[in-house]
C-alpha cells in the first residue's frame, strides 16, 4: 500500500497560546505559560461555531481529487475517522460520500476513533487495495475537538487544535510495509467525551495517559522492528502521534534514537487527534522517496505502528 497524497485543512482562526494565557488569573499565568512551552504548542487552529466537520472534510477531499486528477469511480472505499462529527445518523462518512458524489460501489466506513485512529484506518484501508489494481482508498481523519473543550480546563485549551486530513492510498509494487496494532479497553475511560450540562466535553487523565504511553510505545517500537527484522537505520523518518512535546521527547529519549528523525507539527497545530500524523506528513518536504514509520497512541486505549517504504506523497495544507 502506498500513500499517494495527504491534504490538510484547518479552520481559518488561529489562536496563539499567549492569548489564552492572558485570559487566566494573573497568579496562574506563569504556570500556564510554562505549560504551553512544555507542550511545544505556540498556536493552534480553532473551529468557529458554524464550522462543520463534514463540510471541511468534503472541501479538502474535493481539492485533492481535482489537483491529482483522480477518477471518482476508482475510489472503491471511503473511510472517515473522527470523534467530533456533526451527525451520528446519518453518519459523517455517508454524508461525505454524498457531498463528493462517489460511486454506489464505494464501500463506506465510519469510525469513531481517536489518536490511533489514523493507524487503525490505514490497517482497514489495506484490505481494500488489491495488487495491480487502479482502485484507491480515501481516508479522512480529523477532529474539531475545540468545540468540546471545557473552558475551565486551560491545559486542554493550550494543547488541542483542530484539523482534518484526507489521504489517498493505492497499490504500488515498490511500497512494502508492515503493521502492528494493540488495544486495551480496560482503561478506556481515561480519555473520554463526558456529558456536562447537555454538552459533550473532552476529559483526559493526563497522568494515566503519560504512564500508559511511556510503558507501551517504546515496547511497541522494539517489538515491531524485531518482528519484521528492521534496523533503527531503516527509517528516514518516524512520525509519532503529536501528543505534546514533553511526552514525545521522552519517548524519543527512551528509544535512544536521533531526534532529527522525528518531525513535529505541534508548534503551529497542537494536538489534532487522529489528524496529527497526517498533518505532520503534510507539512514535510519530500525531495526523495522516504521510508516512514508511523506510530499512533491514545483513546481506546489503542496504540499501533505501520511502515511504508519508498513513500513520496503529494502534500498540501489549506486554511
Amino acid at each position: 500500500m502506498s500513500i499517494d497524497s495527504i491534504y490538510t485543512i484547518t479552520p481559518k482562526t488561529s489562536i496563539h497560546s499567549e492569548e489564552i494565557v492572558k485570559k487566566c488569573k494573573k497568579d496562574e499565568q506563569d504556570y500556564y505559560r510554562d505549560s504551553y512551552k512544555k507542550f511545544g504548542v505556540e498556536s493552534r487552529f480553532i473551529a468557529k461555531e458554524n464550522d462543520c466537520f463534514e463540510d471541511l472534510a468534503s472541501k479538502i477531499a474535493t481539492i485533492q481529487i481535482k489537483d491529482n486528477k483522480i477518477e471518482k469511480e476508482n475510489i472503491n472505499c471511503l473511510i472517515v475517522v473522527s470523534q467530533t462529527t456533526s451527525s451520528r445518523l446519518p453518519n459523517a462518512a455517508h454524508l461525505i460520500h454524498k457531498k463528493l458524489k462517489l460511486s454506489s460501489d464505494c464501500v463506506v466506513i465510519d469510525m469513531n476513533d481517536g489518536c490511533n485512529g489514523y493507524i487503525n484506518g490505514l490497517e482497514i484501508a489495506s484490505k481494500f487495495i488489491s495488487n495491480n489494481s487502479n482502485k484507491k482508498v480515501l481516508l479522512i481523519a480529523g477532529d474539531l475537538m475545540s468545540k468540546h473543550t471545557d473552558y475551565d480546563e486551560v491545559s486542554n485549551k493550550l494543547l488541542i487544535g483542530d484539523a482534518i486530513t484526507s489521504s489517498v492510498l493505492s497499490f504500488k509494487k515498490d511500497s512494502i510495509g508492515h503493521s502492528m496494532i494493540k488495544n486495551d479497553g480496560s482503561s478506556a475511560e481515561v480519555i473520554s467525551l463526558l456529558k456536562v450540562n447537555n454538552n459533550e466535553v473532552f476529559k483526559m487523565d493526563g497522568f494515566k495517559v503519560y504512564a500508559f504511553t511511556m510503558q507501551k510505545v517504546p515496547k511497541l517500537y522494539k517489538e515491531f522492528i524485531s518482528k519484521y527484522s528492521y534496523d533503527n537505520l531503516d527509517f528516514d523518518n518516524i512520525i509519532l502521534h503529536q501528543a505534546n512535546e514533553l511526552l514525545n521527547s521522552n519517548i524519543i529519549r527512551r528509544l535512544k534514537l536521533d531526534p532529527k528523525k522525528f518531525p513535529s507539527s505541534l508548534n503551529n497545530f497542537g494536538n489534532t487527534g487522529p489528524a496529527s500524523i497526517p498533518v505532520t506528513i503534510s507539512n514535510m518536504s519530500f525531495s526523495k522517496k522516504n521510508n516512514l514509520l508511523l506510530i499512533g497512541f491514545g483513546a481506546g486505549l489503542s496504540w499501533g505502528a505501520i511502515s511504508f517504504s519508498n513513500c513520496h506523497p503529494v502534500v498540501k495544507v489549506v486554511s
